[in-house]
């Protein structure tokens, strides 16, 4: 899987707790919540911050990560922001009843 990331920056040498984060493209990212869900599942994460995104546009965005992958011959099947398309749905449908049968 690979994601896009709406972050601010944040210098390497910030304040921020060394053990709870990780390093990715000069950026400290923490490990929680969706991120750490991520990681877990192996994705890679690519970073923008929120200025990048109002300039670009996420359909823009999503089209240079899908446009990278396939020039290392890989087949991406983009899922819009919010996972807002019939693939998307059926995930959150799937998860729901996933826990539920736990």
């Amino acid at each position: 899987p690979h994601l896009i990331l709406r972050t601010k920056k944040v210098p390497k040498n910030s304040n921020n707790n060394a053990a709870d984060e990780e390093k990715e493209g000069g950026l400290l990212l923490g490990l929680t919540g969706n991120l750490l869900f991520d990681r877990l599942v192996g994705s890679t994460v690519y970073t923008c911050t929120p200025g990048e995104y109002g300039r670009v546009g996420s359909a823009t965005l999503v089209d240079m990560v899908c446009a990278s992958l396939r020039e290392k011959n890989r087949t991406p099947y983009p899922i819009p922001v919010g996972g807002s398309n019939g693939l998307g749905s059926w995930g959150y449908i799937e998860a729901v009843h996933e826990i539920s049968s736990q």
